[in-house]
């Protein structure tokens, strides 16, 4: 048990690191490539459509077993361009040439056995091209060579084939010669395409000339023939213009002899025309006249007509007024009398209401104090207070026409004097106010209080129920 855990400890780590090795060496081919694989003596085509697939894994070749070497080569069409090539034509004249090339790999299995990389393939092709190039140029001068391009494609695709063959390589279409220039110190295709200027230009100008040429001959048979047809036109013009001259003077006699006729024909029916036109004026005047009268008679009637219905809506309408004058001092009369009569009710309502108000205060004060002995007993005292001042300046006034005997109870006639006049001071009043209040703490005093003190109860029932009894 103690030996278990290091071990699956060992064991994870061992498959980790697998997984990150693998992921690190995993290879997924491109589309437009093929890899070439060398496992011991085997050799394995990894990419699209290949039997092997299109993912491996490329272990350095250094480790034993697992470890490949591999080659990558294209599966698309690629191009190899030679530019400003060195070339020699037939005479030895000496130009460039800018020659591009069009290849695939035909089989990658077979083509990976014969080189390193692809680098080396095309180093191959290249030198291919250069034998094919100078092998065909050199064939032909360098007039042939700017003029049939065409021609030498096919000879260059001819030329390199079975050297193509050996790489296991193929053209995909013919080769271009894209541009040709003079070499330095040569200028051989500069005076070819000199040449060749000038020769079109004068060819050209050669051509400009007979066009010239040809059009100042059709101009000038223009010219006659419009001239031959000008005369034809003029004489016809003048024949045509005698023969007009000639109708227009007979056509003149003619009408001037038709028109002495027609006047005459005229004057006769203008004439006529007069004397029907003075007849029916004369008819004219005389309807005229008969509409004038009857039109005034009509006239005279609707005025006389109107005058009277004029009068007759005069008087209609000073009816009418009247009789709403009539009404509207009728209704304003109703209507001030039932203005003083709602005014009346309203005083006399709001009369009511105020008595009511004054009662129902006073019961409602008189329930209240009912309803507290102790301010109906402060009432009540000052009640009795208001009684003996009363009674005091009456008994005061009543003293001064009084044959009074005072027995005084005192030590001596000054002190029952001052009793007697303390009746009419704040300290006699104090005293009787002691009294009653003496008077009030027994049964006996509190009835003798209640006979002369207690106020009569108020009536608290209602108008109404005045009105009911």
């Amino acid at each position: 048990m103690i030996y278990l855990i290091p071990i699956a400890i060992v064991i994870a780590a061992l498959v980790a690191l697998t997984l990150f090795v693998a992921a690190a060496f995993r290879v997924v081919v491109s589309t437009n490539e093929v890899h070439i694989i060398q496992k011991k003596k085997t050799s394995i085509s990894y990419g699209k459509g290949q039997e092997a697939g299109n993912v491996y894994y490329a272990f350095p070749s250094w480790i034993p077993i697992i470890g490949i070497s591999r080659i990558v080569l294209p599966v698309s069409n690629f191009d190899i361009s030679l530019d400003a090539y060195e070339a020699f034509d037939q005479n030895k004249v000496p130009f460039r040439v800018d020659v591009v090339g069009f290849f695939r790999i035909a089989n990658p299995i077979e083509a990976a056995e014969k080189i390193e990389s692809f680098e080396h393939l095309h180093n191959q092709l290249k030198l291919i091209i250069n034998g094919a190039i100078r092998t065909v140029l050199s064939s032909k001068t360098i007039i042939e060579i700017m003029e049939e391009r065409s021609t030498i494609s096919q000879l260059f695709n001819q030329e390199v084939e079975p050297q193509l063959k050996n790489w296991w390589v193929e053209n995909v279409r013919s080769a271009e010669i894209m541009d040709i220039q003079d070499s330095q110190n040569s200028k051989v295709i500069q005076m070819i395409k000199e040449k060749k200027s000038s020769a079109i230009e004068r060819d050209s100008r050669v051509e400009i000339a007979d066009n010239l040429k040809t059009a100042q001959i059709a101009e000038i048979e223009a010219v006659k023939e419009a001239d031959m047809k000008k005369q034809n036109a003029e004489r016809e013009v003048g024949e045509k213009q005698a023969e007009k001259q000639k109708l227009v003077g007979i056509a003149q006699q003619v009408s001037l002899q038709e028109v002495a006729t027609e006047t005459k024909i005229t004057r006769e029916k203008e004439m006529e025309v007069k004397k029907v036109e003075q007849v029916n004026q004369a008819n004219i005047n005389k309807e005229q006249a008969l509409i004038d009268a009857d039109r005034e008679k009509q006239m005279r009637t609707i005025a006389a007509e109107a005058l009277k219905l004029e009068q007759e809506q005069k008087a209609e309408a000073d009816l009418i007024t009247q009789s709403k004058n009539a009404e509207g001092k009728l209704v304003e009369m109703t209507k001030n009398a039932a203005g003083i009569k709602a005014e009346g009710a309203s005083k006399a309502e709001a009369e009511k209401l105020m008595q009511v108000a004054m009662v129902s205060g006073a019961i409602e004060l008189a329930s209240k104090i009912a309803q507290n002995p102790e301010y109906m007993a402060y009432l009540q005292n000052i009640e009795a207070i208001k009684a003996s001042q009363n009674v005091g300046t009456a008994n005061a006034e009543a003293l001064k026409w009084a044959d009074l005997k005072i027995l005084a109870n005192g030590g001596s006639v000054d002190k029952g004097m001052t009793s007697l006049l303390d009746v009419f001071s704040g300290k006699g009043w104090a005293s009787m106010a002691a009294m009653l209040e003496n008077l009030n703490n027994s049964d006996l005093g509190k009835d003798l209080i209640g006979k002369f003190l207690t106020p009569k109860k108020m009536d608290t029932r209602t108008e109404a129920e005045l009105k009911a009894e």
